[in-house]
């Protein structure tokens, strides 16, 4: 009897942390809007200097909103890529990383994602190491490469 009861206490807690980390407590996306700028055309840097914390912030969701599209892409997500990696440069790896770290993990995860093989480039250390570190999700992006094989 001891035994049966905590095996449902672990079962309990296995299901709770399992229901925290599901998908309804992440931020809610950006939505794709007719006759409105496209979620990859959201991460282009407005200007040729440093972009502000709002407009870092708005490229980092828009990033994380398109990663919350089950939908494989193609020409849309290297632009992501390509501008994740313009900023990082524009800003500097420890910049990026501070302003990436205000994020919600979902959302490094996702410009992680975005990022791909350049998440781990060792002359980034601090973007590298927190992406390692940060937990991992499954978004939607990753479910449609997982059903579409990518």
């Amino acid at each position: 009897m001891k035994s049966r009861i905590t095996a449902l206490i672990l079962a309990a807690a296995f299901i709770t942390s399992c229901a925290s980390s599901s998908n309804s407590s992440l931020p809610t996306p950006f939505p794709e809007v007719e006759d409105h700028p496209s979620l990859h055309g959201q991460t282009y840097m407005h200007g040729d200097g440093i972009p502000d914390a709002a407009e870092i912030h708005h490229i980092f969701f828009a990033a994380y909103s398109r990663s919350r599209v089950k939908m494989l892409g193609g020409e849309d997500l290297e632009t992501i890529a390509l501008n994740m990696v313009a900023l990082r440069a524009r800003l500097g790896d420890e910049a990026f990383a501070t302003a990436l770290a205000k994020e919600h993990p979902a959302v490094i995860y996702a410009v992680g994602g975005h990022l791909g093989k350049e998440s781990g480039n060792p002359a980034f250390p601090a973007t590298a190491k927190l992406i390692a570190a940060n937990p991992h999700y499954q978004l939607e992006l990753d479910q449609a490469a997982v059903e579409f094989g990518s």
